[in-house]
């Protein structure tokens, strides 16, 4: 699991979309500055770096295919 992460970090930093076939579509997306002219865009201009995650199409009819239960709070601990 530890290298699947490493390769779609790997591939996102570089600006590239990932496609995990039964799990989604990774993708980077940056929040900027608005500027006018295109000599102000820099890297200063960058406010936020986001992933946008879009399931795949099974994963996501298996979730809406879920029956959820209402359960109280449970207490975990964390080792």
């Amino acid at each position: 699991m530890d290298e699947l992460a490493d390769q779609i970090t790997s591939a996102m930093l570089n600006g590239q979309t990932v496609k995990v076939d039964g799990l989604g579509t990774f993708s980077p997306s940056l929040k900027t500055k608005s500027n006018e002219n295109l000599e102000d865009v820099t890297t200063d201009s960058i406010q936020k770096v986001k992933i946008n995650f879009r399931p795949d199409v099974k994963l996501k009819r298996a979730m809406e295919d879920t029956k959820l239960e209402y359960y109280s709070q449970i207490k975990t601990q964390y080792v």
